[in-house]
Order: C-alpha cells, then sequence, then structure tokens
C-alpha cells in the first residue's frame, strides 16, 4: 500500500504538470491563431448541404445595371424603382424585403418609395454602423425613433461610436414605416468573419442584426431573454451567443445554399417584359434580401472562401429559423475533451512501469479519442471545442513520461555501477 502511494506521488506531477504546459501555450498568440484555423479546417470538413428554401436574393450586378440600363438609367437609381420592386414582390406574396443598401441620402424618387413602404408594411432597411465619432446625432435619433429594441442586461451587445441609418422619410413615423437592422460586422484580425453580433448599442439605443430583423418584418418587437448564459430567446427564436453576444457563423459545404437572382430577371418581369414572367411560387412567403454587387462590392472574406454579403445575410436569416449556428466552445465540450486526453495519463496509476511503446500506442489512441469526439460535437450538434489543447495534453503528457522513463533508467544504471562485486 506504501509503494503504491509513492508511485502515486511520483506519477500525479506528470498530469497536472501536462495541463499547465499545454494551458500556458494554448493562452499564446501563435496557439489561439492555429486554433482558429484549425477549427475552420473542421468546420469545412464536417460542412453539410443545404439548399434552403425561405429566403431568396436579388443581386444587383454589373450585368443587371447594363441590361437595365435603358429603362433605369445610369446606376444609382431614382429610389422609385425600389417602390416598384417592393411593390411587386409584395403582389408575389413576399413575406419580407430587406434591402441591404445604403439610403441615407436624399434621392428622386425618395417619395414614391415611402409610399410603397407604407403600403405594404413588410421592409427592413439597412443600417450601418460607424467607427468614427457622430457627426448627425440628433438625425440619427428621430431615424431611429421608436424602432428601438429590448435587450436583457447579462446580453453584450457592440458598441459602435455613431450610426448611419436610412432617411427618417422612410421609418418614420414607426411603425408604421420601414424596420431597421444592422449589417455591419467587423471581422476577425485575419481578414475573415466568423461570428456577427446579434444586437448592436449606439449610446442607448439597441438595433438587431438586420438578419434577426428582418424575421419580424410586420409584428410588434418581440421580447428578448436570456434562456441561459448562452442562448437568447427571441420571440420564437433560439440563438446560441458567445460570451460577447455574437453569433457563430455556419457556411454550408455547397455554394449555392440560397436562390440568388439578377436584378435584371426581376426588373423585366416587374415591367411586364415579354417572356420574362417569374412564377409567384418564387417569392412567396419568402424573405427577400435586395443587395448591390456592382463594381466588386459588397463582398465578404469567409473561413470557405470569397462571398457576396447579401448572400451571407440570407444565410444567418436561414441559419436563425433552422437552428444552423455554432455553439461557441463552452466548459462542458472543453471538459469533455481534456477528461479523454487525461486518459493515458491515468492508466500511470495502474501501471506504473509500462513500457514506452504502450504509452506511445496509448496517447495515439487518446488523441485519436480526442479528435473522433471533437468531430462528433461538430458534425452532430454544432459543438464547437477546442482541439490543439486537449492534443497537447497528450502530447506533453507522453513527453513528461518519456522524460520519467529515461531518468529512471539513468538511476538504474548508476546503482548497477555501485553495486559491489561478489568474489
Amino acid at each position: 500500500m506504501l509503494k503504491r502511494l509513492v508511485w502515486c506521488r511520483e506519477i500525479l506531477w506528470i498530469p497536472v504538470t501536462a495541463l499547465v504546459l499545454a494551458w500556458g501555450l494554448s493562452a499564446t498568440p501563435l496557439l489561439q491563431r492555429l486554433e482558429e484555423l484549425t477549427l475552420d479546417a473542421q468546420l469545412r470538413l464536417t460542412a453539410r448541404q443545404h439548399h434552403f428554401t425561405e429566403a431568396l436574393v436579388i443581386d444587383i450586378d454589373d450585368a443587371s445595371l447594363d441590361a437595365m440600363k435603358p429603362y433605369f438609367g445610369n446606376w444609382p437609381y431614382s429610389r422609385d424603382t425600389y417602390g416598384l420592386l417592393v411593390d411587386y414582390l409584395s403582389d408575389m406574396g413576399a413575406r419580407a424585403v430587406a434591402f441591404d443598401l445604403v439610403l441615407f441620402d436624399p434621392r428622386p424618387g425618395d417619395d414614391a418609395f415611402r409610399e410603397s413602404i407604407h403600403r405594404n408594411a413588410n421592409v427592413v432597411l439597412a443600417t450601418a454602423a460607424r467607427l468614427d465619432a457622430p457627426e448627425q446625432k440628433v438625425q440619427a435619433n428621430v431615424s431611429m425613433q421608436s424602432l428601438t429594441w429590448s435587450a436583457p442586461s447579462d446580453l453584450r451587445l457592440e458598441s459602435w461610436p455613431s450610426v448611419q441609418p436610412p432617411r427618417p422619410l422612410f421609418t418614420q413615423p414607426a411603425p408604421h414605416y420601414a424596420h431597421l437592422g444592422v449589417v455591419s460586422a467587423i471581422p476577425e484580425q485575419d481578414g475573415l468573419l466568423r461570428r456577427i453580433p446579434l444586437f448592436h448599442r449606439f449610446d442607448e439605443q439597441v438595433l438587431p442584426a438586420i438578419s434577426l430583423a428582418a424575421h419580424f418584418p410586420k409584428e410588434p418587437r418581440p421580447s428578448v431573454s436570456m434562456s441561459t448564459p448562452s442562448r437568447v430567446q427571441v420571440g420564437p427564436l433560439s440563438i446560441p451567443v458567445d460570451k460577447d453576444g455574437a453569433m457563430h457563423l455556419y457556411f454550408p459545404k455547397n455554394h449555392d445554399y440560397v436562390v440568388s437572382l439578377p436584378f435584371s430577371h426581376v426588373a423585366q418581369a416587374m415591367l411586364g417584359a415579354g417572356g420574362k414572367a417569374l412564377n409567384a411560387e418564387t417569392f412567396r412567403d419568402k424573405t427577400i434580401f435586395v443587395g448591390s454587387t456592382a463594381f466588386f462590392t459588397d463582398r465578404v472574406l469567409t473561413p470557405v472562401g470569397e462571398m457576396k454579403g447579401v448572400n451571407v445575410l440570407a444565410l444567418i436569416h436561414q441559419s436563425l429559423a433552422q437552428g444552423l449556428l455554432l455553439k461557441a466552445s463552452n466548459t462542458m465540450a472543453c471538459g469533455l475533451l481534456l477528461s479523454i486526453a487525461l486518459l493515458p495519463a491515468l492508466g500511470l496509476f495502474i501501471s506504473p512501469q509500462r513500457r514506452m511503446s504502450s504509452a506511445t500506442g496509448l496517447a495515439l489512441a487518446g488523441g485519436g479519442l480526442v479528435y473522433a469526439c471533437h468531430f462528433a460535437l461538430l458534425y452532430g450538434w454544432h459543438q464547437e471545442s477546442a482541439l490543439l489543447l486537449p492534443l497537447l495534453v497528450v502530447a506533453f503528457t507522453l513527453l513528461l513520461e518519456t522524460i520519467r522513463a529515461l531518468r529512471q533508467g539513468a538511476k538504474r544504471d548508476r546503482l548497477a555501477g555501485f553495486r559491489p562485486s561478489q568474489n
């Protein structure tokens, strides 16, 4: 019994030291960057194909600008064009129309666009957050009057110095005109967009991301509460967020996850051009996102490559509806993988004098099990978890056990050298 206690004391330092070393190394910027890249690779590996049917993108691209120049003139268009589009889409049964366009300055056709918004009551307009100091704070406050949301005090919000809302003409008096949603997000340090805030704060005013706002185009603003520390309940939607209140984006394997129509196709059908009619089923009960990718604008970099920003908004909208957002890494997921990573070290308490070939085999098995569980969490539950940290624990355990075995071998050799000879 005493010998077993001595062994335990001699062995305990191995898992403890492995944990300390792994934690310390994982906190360095290099390992954090590698962890991020590893997760990107795993997400690409576990991604599945999805074809969303409740959202549609209308892309104002370069080809559309050329095709519609005889009808609407040069870009930017008179805003009565958007009014015609809202009327057409609403007549075709669209549930909501979200514009990913900057509409803060006066333009011809504004009054016609306002009347269309009022007639259909299903429009959400983009609001851009700004990193510079506010310039027209009074106008911004008027634009968002009675349109801001209430968020729970324990939910962290993305705070911005100022905001660039659309013209008050399109939103006031609320709620009889357009609703607002924020389209801004700051990419990671490497320029990739992996997460996006659920809510944004400007002074004391709170607005949702436009993908969330588009779920409630006609209804009064829904109640918002924290169902758990990492999950926000917005009306019927249960949304996972990280400690900063951001949604972690899920990117499908296929790039045609949402139907995207060139604006020219829709505009020609809207104007009644011969042979250009579109089936009402194309738009019925769908949320339509209208954005411009002309002149190479509205492009974002993601872990799966460059994507059109308006397509990403549609993707987030559908991910909210279908519960496809990723769950941020948490203590339970991390603890599970660390427990598995410690299994090879715990085996030392059963077999303190095991051979290094056995230790190496157990380490490889432990690392493989860690990877398999990480893969299963990501693929089956969309649960993020740290992978490099537990793998480092396995590696450090094997390294420390090797050092211990070498030291013990050297000690035995020294004792053998002092053994008295027999005559």
